[in-house]
């Protein structure tokens, strides 16, 4: 009887604990959605399922099915890269001459995908507040000074995988310089600069596409006639055994007769940063480029391109309430991952996995696991306390009468001993 009653108990307790164990998180993957430009995108799964279109992170398993949808069409994920603050170009210079102690350091470069990149090397450098930082192929120097650098503009033949700046050469390392010329200047997704003279030294600079016009203004004083691309405007100043201005604008404004009106193109820059990924519910300004995703391959584009997406959520104790609160966000159809399986859900079944029904003790706080626990002991101590007492009376023999026969015979009545 004893281990009837604890194996009844035993039962109870799972029963209840199978109530009580949930799922802390699971993954919910929506169904295809028309195509739409990266921002509008992650707006639409910020405000319709209070998640983010695929990153990283999502399963293989899942990616290769919202994929299957179109074999050759990409998805947006929320991968993204940004644009360094402004980077001036400091110039070329020899690092054959450093002395036995140099002021710098060699880091690994942050390359992405693209290689070796000014903006990478931005980033390792900027991790260590250092002023300046040089790039000499796939190497990324940050350092605290420039005295111990002398110049040679001739030697600086690697270009960088952006094309914008240069990485050095065999015996010369590129420098640059974060600058800031002021607030003003600032534009989300334009890279190149222009400069504008001012004889007091007042400089008016501007953003500008790279693929705009304006005349090359060369640090030996050297005016181009037209106005032509940043690209022609080095070449101009490379044929005058020079090269466009850059941090020597205030000498080279102050060394020739011009107005006050007039853009020339300038060695200024930001340059991509990243990669990155925005979270649910980030603020993300126009970026630079967005990833694309398609067939294990991720690619960068324009951000205002159209491609189709999914909306990927994390459904916690936090959110489950909130992602199922009305009758229609429960029945969204979608995908999760079980047992390295995909399985088709709706939100609303996911949902029940991290906050049951009420029914399944919905809101059972620690403190009522506790008095379920108490309360299983007693129910516990009951049965043995009965199982005892049953078996105590099933285990003893009834007690004998006196026994006379129906005759004048005399009796003595008989004693009670402690075992019959």
């Amino acid at each position: 009887m004893v281990r009837q009653s604890f194996d009844i108990l035993k039962v109870v307790f799972s029963l209840l604990l199978a109530k009580v164990t949930v799922v802390t998180c699971s993954t919910f993957v929506s169904t295809l959605q028309p195509r739409s430009d990266w921002q509008s995108a992650r707006i639409y799964c910020n405000d319709n399922y209070s998640g983010s279109i695929l990153g990283k992170e999502v399963p293989k398993l899942l990616l290769n099915h919202v994929t299957s949808y179109e074999p050759d069409e990409y998805l947006w994920t929320n991968i993204y890269h940004g644009l360094s603050p402004w980077i001036i170009y400091k110039g070329c210079f020899d690092n054959t001459k450093i002395t036995p102690s140099p002021p710098y350091q060699i880091v690994p470069n942050e390359s992405d995908q693209a290689g070796t990149t000014t903006g990478s090397c931005f980033r390792s450098c900027s991790k260590l507040r250092t002023p300046y930082f040089g790039i000499q192929g796939k190497q990324c120097f940050c350092l605290t000074s420039l005295q111990h650098f002398v110049r040679n503009s001739s030697q600086c033949t690697y270009s960088c995988a952006e094309n914008l700046a240069k990485c050095g050469g065999p015996d010369a390392i590129s420098l640059y310089k974060s600058y800031l010329p002021s607030k003003k200047d600032m534009h989300e997704n334009r890279q190149c600069a222009t400069v504008t003279c001012d004889q007091s030294n007042k400089h008016l600079y501007r953003a500008h596409r790279c693929s705009n016009q304006f005349q090359a203004l060369c640090s030996n004083g050297d005016i181009s006639p037209e106005k032509v691309s940043l690209k022609k405007s080095r070449q101009f100043c490379s044929q005058r055994k020079s090269q466009i201005v850059s941090d020597d604008v205030d000498q080279v404004c102050q060394g020739v007769v011009i107005d006050n009106v007039t853009q020339y193109w300038m060695d200024l820059h930001r340059y991509p940063i990243g990669p990155f990924e925005a979270e649910f519910n980030e603020t993300v300004g126009l970026p630079f480029s967005c990833t694309k995703y398609s067939n294990e391959t991720y690619a960068e584009t324009s951000c205002e391109e159209e491609y189709p997406f999914v909306c990927v959520v994390d459904i916690t104790k936090t959110n489950a309430e909130l992602l199922c609160s009305s009758e229609k966000q429960k029945e969204v159809q979608g995908y999760t991952v079980r047992d390295s399986q995909l399985v088709a859900v709706t939100m609303k079944t996911l949902c029940d996995e991290v906050i049951p029904p009420v029914m399944y003790l919905k809101y059972l706080s620690y403190s009522g696991v506790i008095g379920l626990s108490v309360s299983g002991g007693l129910v516990l101590l009951g049965c043995c306390i009965v199982s005892l007492i049953c078996c105590s009376k099933r285990n003893k023999k009834p007690k004998e009468r006196p026994h006379t026969e129906m005759t004048n015979v005399q009796y003595s009545p008989v004693k009670k001993t402690e075992k019959v």
